[in-house]
């Protein structure tokens, strides 16, 4: 009996087991999933939305925007209400004591209207700053992006091309032993190798030092950090259109013009301020005597503008709307600028490198193969074969660069657009 109810005890029932096997599976998928979202390569999308929130200028930006509310939604407060008591007492005679209540509230609108909408203006503009400097947080990182992959790129070009020599080299050999190489076609082949292996080893260094810069910028680890290595051009668009998109669809744009908008408000309403302010008070007069009388206080007072005519607030607001107008329009200026210029590098690496592909992608691979083919066959030397691979990774090279150029100018492009916020 007791035997018996000890088995039972330790038995597992069986909805139990099928239980706890679900929630092992369940958690090693999910473990899975996460594992394989960690190693994930990193997109120029992902690196765009990891910008927005961890680049160090974004959090200048969110800061920004954040003193910009509060100094707007604190500006141009009326002056509080004063409360006050007040005790007369007569000691001579039957004596007397009067207690004075009173609360002043001062009425000037003006002033506090003008203050606003100059913290306005001021707030406007610190928000475009801050959207420029956001954008520029974000344009920073995927160019920081694209020297990543640029680099990964071409130290898988100069590994290609150290292959390519070590081929050759083995066919040397072979020839070596059979007595038809020279000592000069071995220290030649030599002197090329260590260069390739020289130029690859720089090219792991800059490919480093990309990547150490792109994880600092985005918060990641560099040990983990992988790239999407794909790059391709987007369709190109209208110049025009990205004019019209930069100069009015932009909020720093946007931002700097309502800045300009606010500063003539507030000069408008700062032409209200040379009117007097108004201090109206009331309360309850008690006296304390044998009769013990009461009664109520009123008052009047009027500040008269002698030397406070309300003409440093109107100013003020004359000098930033000025100010205000300036700075927007030197925005747009610059912001038209960077278009032109970006625009214009733009679409010249897209023609250069579309020129550039169509007329050495099959000569440089034709030249190769018939130098490797007749260096195996021993009709060609080994500087025909060197000057024949030197030949394609140059061309690589030179097709890599102008990719990135064209690249990095479309990512100004689409900053100045507005479009990497």
């Amino acid at each position: 009996m007791d035997r018996k109810a000890n088995t039972r005890s330790i038995v597992i029932p069986t909805v139990g087991r099928k239980k706890l096997w679900v929630s092992w599976v369940a958690l090693m998928l999910c473990c899975a999933a996460g594992s394989a979202w960690a190693q994930a390569p990193l997109t120029e999308a992902a690196v765009v939305r990891l910008a927005r929130s961890h680049a160090p200028g974004s959090a200048v930006a969110q800061a920004t925007e954040r003193l910009a509310d509060a100094r707007q939604r604190t500006a141009g407060l009326l002056l509080n209400p004063f409360v006050g008591w007040e005790r007369e007492t007569v000691l001579t005679g039957q004596g007397s004591a009067q207690d004075i209540f009173r609360a002043t509230i001062a009425i000037d609108m003006a002033g506090p209207l003008s203050n606003r909408s100059l913290a306005a203006s001021r707030s406007s503009w610190m928000r475009a700053e801050a959207s420029v400097t956001r954008t520029a947080a974000v344009l920073d990182a995927v160019l920081g992006y694209y020297d990543v992959v640029v680099a990964e790129r071409r130290v898988a070009i100069l590994r290609r091309a150290v292959s390519s020599l070590d081929e050759a080299a083995r066919v040397l050999a072979r020839r070596e032993e059979a007595g038809n190489a020279s000592g000069y076609e071995s220290t030649r082949l030599a002197i090329a190798s260590e260069l390739a292996r020289s130029r690859q080893a720089e090219a792991q260094g800059t490919l480093h030092s990309a990547r150490a810069r792109l994880a600092a910028l985005l918060g990641l680890d560099v040990d983990t950090l992988r790239v999407d290595t794909t790059l391709a051009l987007s369709p190109l668009r209208d110049e025009a259109q990205l004019v019209r998109s930069g100069t009015s669809d932009r909020a720093a744009i946007r931002q700097a013009r309502a800045s300009a908008r606010f500063a003539a408000v507030a000069q408008d309403r700062a032409g209200w301020t040379w009117v007097p302010t108004l201090n109206v008070s009331g309360g309850a007069n008690l006296v304390s005597d044998p009769d013990r009388r009461h009664g109520y206080v009123v008052a009047l007072s009027l500040s008269i503008p002698i030397f406070d005519r309300g003409q440093g607030l109107r100013a003020e607001a004359e000098a930033q709307r000025a100010l205000s107008t300036a700075r927007a329009e030197a925005l747009s200026r610059t912001v038209r600028a960077e278009l032109a210029s970006s625009y214009a590098i733009y679409t010249t690496a897209r023609q250069e490198l579309a020129r550039f592909e169509a007329a050495t992608s099959d000569q440089v691979d034709a030249l190769l193969r018939a130098a490797q083919s007749g260096y195996r066959e021993g009709q060609r030397s080994i500087v025909e074969l060197l000057d024949a691979q030197r030949a394609q990774t140059d061309v690589a090279e030179r097709r890599l660069s102008l990719l990135g150029a064209a690249k990095q100018a479309e990512a100004r492009l689409r900053a100045a657009a507005g479009e990497l916020r």
